[in-house]
């Protein structure tokens, strides 16, 4: 475990987090793998948000198509006092993301709709929501009914950021899938993934998971815990974005709880059963 990691199981065993009433499961080799016997749409805020957050399950999967949403910036945190236009930054964060889809085998769909810095605010100001959701209403819901169309004889899922960490674009997608969940479920399994790194914040995790679970009022969650298997594995897939991590950082992609053990990714699945009625 990173220090991160080790300070955020230690808080877990002393302060709970009293999330309301939920399932943890804990997924098998065969239940991972058979999520690629199916069509899988991969929402991603931005460029590195699978591979951050699902790296090592698509690495199993290796079947989807991801689609990228606020790919147009202005930020390379680890070259920050460097000038780079919008073009050039999305150059070169569209490379970083091919290489990673190249590893596991995922289409990708690029939307190049607009990042915080570009709409002259801060990335966790929660009142542009509203103004992301104006950005995504059109062209994502465009791209799920072509999906749906193209995959119309198989099995779907789709898998929605969880809304941790309270970026405005995170919590916008997410809202975007809540507000049609009913609609998307009768043609999607619908899973929302917790993101890395922020769902290793307790603070984060504990304001982003609550939020989503509300969102379902007299659903019991179930939480899907991904174990990881081969750390260095998911380290090599991190390392595909240098302008967002220094090296030293690469280890902050996966997380152990007194629950769950073993090191792992998350997601989130909202279906009602019998004891919910």
């Amino acid at each position: 475990m990173t220090i991160l990691s080790k300070i955020s199981y230690a808080y877990d065993r002393i302060v709970p987090l009293a999330l309301p009433d939920h399932r943890l499961q804990v997924l098998s080799g065969a239940e991972i793998g058979a999520f690629g016997e199916a069509a899988n749409l991969l929402l991603s805020p931005h460029f590195d948000d699978i591979c951050f957050s699902l790296g090592a399950f698509v690495r199993r999967v290796r079947s989807g198509t991801m689609v990228n949403i606020f790919t147009r910036g202005s930020h390379v945190p680890i070259d920050a006092e460097t000038p780079r236009s919008v073009e050039a930054v999305h150059a070169l964060r569209d490379r970083e993301d091919e290489g990673f889809a190249r590893m596991v085998g995922l289409r990708r769909i690029d939307l190049r709709l607009e990042e915080p810095s570009l709409r002259r605010r801060g990335s966790r100001n929660l009142a542009g929501v509203e103004q992301d959701m104006g950005q995504i209403v059109r062209p994502l819901a465009e791209q799920i009914d072509r999906f749906r169309e193209s995959f119309a004889s198989v099995p779907r899922n789709l898998f929605c950021p969880a809304g941790v960490g309270n970026h405005a674009n995170h919590v916008a997608v997410a809202r975007f899938v809540i507000e049609r969940h009913a609609a998307l479920a009768s043609d999607f399994r619908i899973f929302f993934y917790e993101e890395f790194p922020y769902i290793l914040s307790p603070r984060w995790r504990r304001i982003g998971v609550k939020r989503l679970l509300r969102s379902f009022p007299g659903i019991r969650g179930n939480r899907l815990a991904i174990p990881i298997g081969d750390l260095e594995a998911k380290r090599e897939l991190v390392g595909c974005y240098p302008s967002q991590l220094a090296p030293a950082d690469f280890g902050r992609f996966w997380r152990s709880s007194p629950q769950c053990p073993e090191p792992h990714e998350a997601l989130w699945e909202f279906a009602r059963s019998p004891r919910d009625d």
